[in-house]
């Protein structure tokens, strides 16, 4: 199964929800310069540090902002495995994160 990229909505929320940090940081920052007289170049630099790194973990990161794709949590269900006992068992649903399983047997195929 061939796994579908990002898309701009992805991008877009991702964005969306980096922008209350990085407002934030504005805000700490001007708050700085006003009582430590700290240089107008160091407070943008921390800005554009930030945004780089919003930009550069953004490959690494984007299936966390990916909501639309609920059905495909479940990819376990069906699925056969080892119990610590090393009883074959195949996964009957998922509640949460409980896996429900039932012992395998040939006929569950």
């Amino acid at each position: 199964m061939k796994e579908a990229g990002w898309t701009v909505r992805i991008m877009v929320r991702y964005i969306l929800l980096q922008i209350p940090g990085t407002a934030l940081l504005v805000l700490i920052l001007i708050q700085l310069r006003n009582w430590f007289d700290l240089p107008a170049w160091s407070a943008w630099g921390l800005v554009v540090i930030s945004v780089a790194k919003d930009v550069i973990l953004f490959p690494f990161v984007w299936r966390a902002y990916d909501w639309d794709r609920q059905g495909e949590t479940h990819l376990m269900v069906g699925k056969r495995g080892t119990i610590e006992k090393g009883e074959a068992v195949w996964v009957k649903e998922m509640q949460g994160l409980t896996l429900l399983v039932r012992p395998y047997k040939k006929s569950n195929e």
